[in-house]
């Protein structure tokens, strides 16, 4: 994704994601991430925003496809399914 650093923290959109990147320059960067390393946050925390677009089930988990708030980016997030 398409980041700003500021004073050692990540930017998307203007919006604080909450989290460090210590020793980057200010400036645009990319924000790399993998699916199953994400974890669902209450409404307004810091983070990535968005909306689940679409969903698909694979064995013990839920691939969701999300259109990051305020970007033209999506990503795609790994969910456990819980028994």
């Amino acid at each position: 994704l398409p980041v700003e650093v500021k004073n050692g923290k990540v930017l998307l959109s203007k919006r604080p994601t909450g989290i460090a990147a210590p020793g980057v320059a200010d400036g645009a960067a990319r924000l790399m991430f993998r699916p199953h390393g994400v974890q669902i946050g209450a409404e307004g925390a810091e983070g990535i925003a968005g909306r689940a677009v679409a969903t698909r089930r694979i064995a013990g988990t839920r691939l969701v496809e999300m259109e990051v708030e305020n970007s033209q980016s999506r990503v795609e997030i790994e969910i456990l399914i819980e028994v």
